[in-house]
C-alpha cells in the first residue's frame, strides 16, 4: 500500500512579531486509519501565533482529514492535538466554538 506523504511550509513571523513560548497549534503523533488505509501517518506539527502556515499535498494526501480531526469533526485513530490549549479530543465544543471550519461540499452536522 502506498501512503501518500503530506507536505508542511511554515513560513517566518512577520517583522516585529514576537513567537509565544505555547503554540497555538501542537500535534502529535495524529493519526487517522479507514480500514487498512492509513489516511494521516503520525502527524507531528507546531503552528504559534502570526505564522502563515500551508498544508499541501496531492489528492488522497490526508490534508482534508487532517483538517476534520482538528476541527474535531472526526476522531484521530491515534495520537492528538491542542488548538489553542483545548484538547480535540477531550473538548470539541470549546475548539469548535473558537475556529472556523468550512468543507468543500455543504453538509449540516449532528
Amino acid at each position: 500500500m502506498m501512503i501518500n506523504q503530506v507536505k508542511s511550509h511554515s513560513f517566518t513571523l512577520m517583522p516585529g512579531q514576537e513567537q509565544l513560548s505555547t503554540p497555538s497549534v501542537y500535534v502529535k503523533g495524529l493519526t487517522r486509519r479507514f480500514g487498512k488505509a492509513i489516511a494521516v501517518d503520525h502527524l507531528d506539527l507546531e503552528l504559534y501565533t502570526g505564522q502563515i502556515f500551508g498544508l499541501l499535498g496531492p489528492n488522497a494526501a490526508g490534508k482534508t482529514t487532517t483538517l476534520r480531526m482538528l476541527a474535531g469533526v472526526i476522531r484521530p485513530s491515534a495520537g492528538g492535538a491542542t488548538l489553542l490549549g483545548q484538547d480535540i479530543i477531550d473538548r470539541t465544543d470549546p475548539v469548535r466554538r473558537r475556529i472556523g471550519y468550512v468543507t468543500q461540499h455543504f453538509a449540516l452536522y449532528p
